[in-house]
This record gives C-alpha cells, sequence and structure tokens, in this order.
C-alpha cells in the first residue's frame, strides 16, 4: 500500500505553541488564578491589599511591610475540575475522501495546582520573601477524530513562577515593594498535521492521518513593584504593576506517519504581557470589610510572531492572533464571625481577549467569564490558620467561524460551532506564624 502526505508546512504546528494555553481556571487571556486558597473565596478582590498571611507577597510585594514582625509560611491547593464542550453546527469535510469526524466533542480537566510563599518580618521596617506558584497552564486532549483535528488536539502547558520580593515601609501608612521574577515555561502539542492518502485504488482512499507533535521550553524574566498605602484606619489601598516577560522558545516538531518520523528544530521570541492592578479594603463595620479590585493585562503585545529554524535563521512562520488587552474586575466581602473564624464572598468579570467568531481557535476558546465564590478562614491557634475557597467559573458560549487550512491552503472546511466551557476550583491553604 502506498501512502502520500499532502505537504504541509510544518512550523504551522509550531505556531500554536503561544496561543493554546487555555487557562485552567478561565482568568484573563492564560493567566492562572488560583495561586492562593483564600484570594479563591473573595475572588481575588483586594488581593493587593489583604496583608493576613505570606500569601499577600503573590499579589503586592508592598503588602509584606503590612504584617506584624515575625516568619510567616503559606502552602496551597486548587483542585480545578473544567469541562469544555463544541457543538459543531457544520458537518463539512476538508475533501471529500477525508471523513468529517465527530462534530461534538468535550474536554474534562481535573488538575492541581499548588503554590508556597514564605515572608520574614522584620522588627526593622522591612520585610523579604519568596513565592512559587504556577502562573499559566492548560491541560486537555480533544478526541483523536475530532472534526477540528487539524487546529489542535493536545496541549499541555505550565508556567511556573519564581518570584523574590523586598518590601520597605516609609511609615506605618505608606510601603513600598520590589520584586525580581523568573518564569519557566514549558508545553507538548499534537494535532493532526495531514491526511494520509492510498493512491493505488482508484479513486484513492483516506487511510488515516499524520500526527505532529510539539515540545518545547523557556524561560525569561520580569520585575514587580508595588505600593501599599493606608491613608486612614479603615481604608488600605493597593497598586501593583507586572513587566513583560520575554521569552525564547526551543523546541522540536516531530511528524509522524506509519512510514517515516521527521524532527524539525524551531525558536520563537515571545513576550508575556505586562500587567497593572489597583485594589482597595474597606472597613466600614467592625465585623465587615469591603474589596475590590481592577486588573489590566496587555495581551495586545501579542498581536502576532513568528517562528525560526535556528539552522538558518529563516522565518518559517507568521502568524497574527488578533489578541486585545484582557480586563478583570472584582467585587468581595469578609466577616469576621468570631476573633478566629471569617467568612468570605466575592464576584468577578474576566473579560475575553478574543474577540470575534473568526479569531477563536479550538485550544483558545476563550469567552467573558463570571466568577461566583465563597470561603472561610480559621484560626487553629496562635501560629496555625487554614483557608478553605470554592469558585463556580461561568462563561458565556464562545462561537468559532474559522477556515481549516491544511499544507497552507484552504480546504472545504469551516469550523463552525459553539463552546460551552464551566469549571469549579477547590482550595485548601494552611498558614504558619513562628
Amino acid at each position: 500500500m502506498d501512502f502520500i502526505v499532502i505537504k504541509i508546512r510544518k512550523s504551522q504546528l509550531f505556531s500554536l505553541f503561544l496561543f493554546s494555553q487555555a487557562s485552567v481556571c478561565y482568568a484573563s487571556g492564560v493567566y492562572i488564578d488560583t495561586q492562593t486558597a483564600n484570594g479563591v473565596g473573595y475572588a481575588f478582590a483586594g488581593a493587593s491589599v489583604l496583608a493576613q498571611d505570606a500569601s499577600v507577597i503573590a499579589y503586592n510585594p508592598a503588602g509584606m511591610g503590612a504584617l506584624d514582625q515575625g516568619n510567616y509560611l503559606s502552602g496551597s491547593a486548587s483542585l480545578v475540575l473544567a469541562q469544555t464542550e463544541f457543538n459543531g453546527t457544520n458537518s463539512a469535510s476538508i475533501s471529500p475522501i477525508v471523513p468529517t469526524g465527530s462534530i461534538n466533542d468535550r474536554i474534562d480537566r481535573k488538575l492541581v495546582v499548588p503554590s508556597f510563599q514564605y515572608v520574614y518580618k522584620s522588627e526593622q521596617p522591612y520585610a523579604i520573601g519568596i513565592s512559587v506558584s504556577p502562573m499559566y497552564g492548560n491541560e486537555g486532549e480533544w478526541n483523536d477524530q475530532f472534526i477540528g483535528r487539524y487546529k489542535g488536539l493536545k496541549t499541555e502547558v505550565t508556567g511556573m513562577n519564581f518570584n523574590t520580593s523586598f518590601a520597605y515601609a516609609l511609615s506605618p501608612q505608606l510601603m513600598f515593594g520590589f520584586g525580581i521574577n523568573y518564569l519557566d515555561f514549558d508545553a507538548t502539542l499534537t494535532r493532526k498535521a495531514a491526511p494520509l492518502v492510498n493512491t493505488s485504488t482508484t479513486p484513492p482512499i483516506y487511510v488515516g492521518d499524520a500526527q505532529g507533535e510539539l515540545q518545547g521550553d523557556g524561560d525569561g524574566w520580569a520585575a514587580n513593584v508595588g505600593v501599599f498605602w493606608r491613608p486612614t484606619q479603615d481604608i488600605d489601598l493597593g497598586l501593583t504593576y507586572r513587566s513583560e516577560t520575554d521569552l525564547k522558545l526551543d523546541g522540536s516538531l516531530t511528524i509522524t506517519t506509519p512510514k517515516t518520523k521527521l524532527t524539525t528544530p524551531a525558536t520563537v521570541d515571545i513576550s508575556m504581557p505586562q500587567s497593572a492592578s489597583l485594589g482597595a479594603a474597606y472597613r466600614f463595620k467592625p465585623k465587615w470589610t469591603a474589596l475590590a479590585e481592577v486588573t489590566w493585562y496587555d495581551w495586545s503585545v501579542l498581536p502576532a510572531f513568528s517562528a525560526v529554524n535556528p539552522a538558518t535563521n529563516v522565518v518559517v512562520y507568521e502568524e497574527q492572533l488578533h489578541f486585545r488587552d484582557g480586563f478583570r474586575s472584582s467585587l468581595g466581602a469578609l466577616y469576621q464571625i468570631t476573633p478566629a473564624t471569617q467568612l468570605r464572598f466575592g464576584t468577578a468579570y474576566d473579560k475575553s481577549v478574543v474577540q470575534s467568531s473568526s479569531e477563536r481557535t479550538v485550544r483558545f476558546p476563550d469567552a467573558d467569564r463570571i466568577w461566583l465564590s465563597v470561603g472561610a478562614g480559621y484560626q487553629l491557634n496562635q501560629k496555625l490558620s487554614i483557608d478553605f475557597g470554592y469558585a463556580h467559573i461561568f462563561a458565556n458560549e464562545a462561537t468559532i467561524k474559522s477556515p481549516t487550512i491544511v499544507a497552507g491552503n484552504t480546504t472545504m472546511q469551516t469550523l463552525e460551532g459553539n463552546f460551552e466551557t464551566q469549571a469549579d476550583i477547590f482550595s485548601l491553604q494552611f498558614n504558619y506564624k513562628f
């Protein structure tokens, strides 16, 4: 039996590397908002001003300066259960001899997101700390016969952030902080690269697909700064900024057929976006604190990118991403039932960075999202406390209407349908002071 593979530009698979990291909890762009369990409980409203334990370093380095003197440890884990369903509305195939595949499919995600923070607050007006937490990520795989298999199948992405920060208090009311961040980024992607055809028959018969697998990793550095201001005894304000992270991704693309296996190197230079947050906490009653936060993500820094063959330094692929800026706004409240027990509530709105069905991909079915969160904190003793958080994320229906391109040529197929996504987050956190 003779096989032929429709000629395909191998760098097309590599080009999917960047925008395939659909966030495991559907925050703005590909950002992960499960870095602390107490934050999950109030939808991260006022996260940049709540200096209750070491986890404040994950959002505002200046917040360390508002802690009492001592050593603080925080460790949390969040269980994320997410589902994305695709319902196709057009059953056209890429060609008359290639089967359409399943026009309805579903991805179920079940993963644990850990984080760790440590802060030392001196008797002097300074504090230092470290934080290790995931910042970007996704894990999921469409069915092997999914109608959109030529656009993407398996996606596994991890972006782990390591932060070292310093805070200094100019006064009991005003603190400044800054930090250095190291981002370690790696991914594995698969997709169907091209149909395989038996040409020894008349007419030719489709016998399967070639498959491409991309593995790549890279790292980069970023800086973050923050301000913590307490203008009155009952009001806290926080402002934070994180710079862009320049990444150089080195990877290899492997295309597999029944007879051959070809690996090609490829690299891409990109920048993950800068961001800024403004948060507030208002203690309007002895037991009640109102919270608010707004965050901007500069995802428009990625309007396009190109992949280069490092052996020849020739651009082998260019793509327009059409990413817009992302915004997140949240409101929440804390209620101190007893000196040892605190209840938390929150809601948030995440604006999608993908604005139209023609720009949406099967790897990134992004849509506007709404969070509903509840949580609680309990002080077990003078040194140990525990936090619980739960959030349900509702995502608007996301539509796609995008032509399928194979070997650089537009096929007969326009992938049309809608994605329905929802997620639940269960978080647990322990805090220790000594």
